[in-house]
């Protein structure tokens, strides 16, 4: 079973603690790899969501 997470844990476990750093950082410049484990949202407003296991890994292999 998959545990979805929302772009707070990214804050959570990164330097970067808001919404749009998060975006400018991490999202939109490696948003082909994230799309692999991730949810975007098709319409302002909706969630991000990733999978947690493949974006804690992520995070520790290219951010942390």
């Amino acid at each position: 079973m998959t545990i979805w997470v929302g772009w707070k844990y990214i804050a959570k476990h990164t330097p970067y603690k808001n919404l749009e750093t998060i975006k400018k950082h991490i999202l939109i410049p490696h948003r082909e790899e994230i799309e692999q484990f991730a949810r975007y949202p098709e319409a302002k407003g909706q969630l991000w969501l990733f999978s947690e296991k493949h974006l804690k890994e992520w995070l520790e292999n290219n951010v942390v």
